[in-house]
């Protein structure tokens, strides 16, 4: 079951979590370079969880295990924002 904790994280673009993984997409306040000297104006964090995500005030996102993060291109953050019935994990992997 995929639950939306967006509205539960400030500065959130989007914060999803199912079973014990959470992706948390924002925008950043400074670009960073990322290869080929592109700048990367977006961050997905991966985190797997402790406790397991079942509705949206559960705040299972706060028991962190381990986390990792990606760069994404601004092609790459529009086609996730732009898409209908947006699930993160369709394009994090």
């Amino acid at each position: 079951m995929l639950v939306d904790y967006t509205d539960q994280i400030n500065d959130a673009l989007i914060a999803q979590g199912k079973g014990t993984e959470f992706l948390l997409l924002f925008k950043l306040k400074n670009p960073v370079v990322i290869s080929n000297n592109q700048l990367s104006y977006y961050r997905i964090e991966y985190s797997s969880l402790l406790k397991e995500c079942q509705d949206k005030n559960d705040e299972s996102f706060l028991y962190v295990n381990d986390s990792d993060y990606t760069y994404l291109t601004n092609e790459e953050a529009d086609k996730i924002l732009n898409s209908s019935n947006i699930n993160l994990f369709d394009y994090y992997s």
